[in-house]
């Protein structure tokens, strides 16, 4: 699958959210908090089918392996709003691993809304690192 790559979680992941390398451990991802630098987006599947007391809402937990999407020219990711994003807006983690606005100079941002979303959404966004200028 192209932008993508198989990882170990170093913990629970959830779908759609922005993610990080582990400092510790080869291969390996976490969920990103705010300020992290981010690897890539956790795909939208989970690891258990939907049914009731089955699915624990994750899409891999500690040790298990899993997709993320990565900053790969052209690939867009789902990712899930943890607050307004307008379209246009760069993008950052908040400490869920979910995408906010990355307003302030020398925020590190993980992306660009394809999409306008509020809290709790999935938006469109192509993936791409940098930092926010002056």
């Amino acid at each position: 699958m192209a932008g993508s790559v198989s990882v170990v979680a170093g913990g629970n992941i959830s779908p759609n959210c922005f993610v990080k390398l582990s400092t510790t451990a080869d291969r390996t991802v976490l969920m990103a908090g705010a300020g992290d630098r981010i690897f890539g987006v956790s795909q939208q599947f989970h690891r258990f089918p939907p049914w009731e007391g089955l699915d624990d809402g994750y899409i891999a937990i500690a040790n298990e392996s899993c997709s993320v999407w990565t900053m790969d020219t052209n690939t867009e990711a789902l990712v899930q709003c943890g607050g307004t994003v307008t379209q246009g807006d760069y993008v950052k983690s908040d400490g869920s691993g979910h995408a906010v606005t990355a307003g302030s100079d020398g925020d590190e941002f993980g992306g660009q809304a394809l999409e306008s979303g509020v809290s709790g959404t999935l938006i469109k966004v192509l993936l791409k690192s940098g930092m926010r200028g002056a």
